[in-house]
């Protein structure tokens, strides 16, 4: 199965709009597994798992989300992550 990627609400990245994997399937494409084996892109390094905040836009934006969307959804990124760091350091004084 493929799944699109779409305008998430995750925090957790550093800058921009997130993405997140849609729950709707776009593909459905069987392969056979040792077709797969022999012909599979070698395993990704975690660098390698991060989009760009540049990465991202584009693909944001080639899925018909416009700029205002993925601005908004960048500011609130940011006053969730502000809000988690309040919270934190009321439990958690320095």
């Amino acid at each position: 199965l493929e799944f699109p990627l779409e305008l998430g609400d995750n925090p957790s990245v550093r800058e921009g709009p997130p993405v997140t994997l849609s729950w709707i399937p776009q593909k459905i494409k069987e392969t056979k597994l040792d077709y797969y084996e022999v012909f599979r892109e070698r395993r990704r390094d975690r660098s390698g798992l991060f989009l760009s905040t540049s990465a991202r836009t584009e693909t944001l934006l080639s899925e018909g989300y416009t700029e205002e969307e993925l601005q908004l959804a960048a500011a609130e990124c940011e006053k969730a992550k502000s809000e988690r760091i309040l919270s934190a350091s009321k439990v958690m004084p320095l």
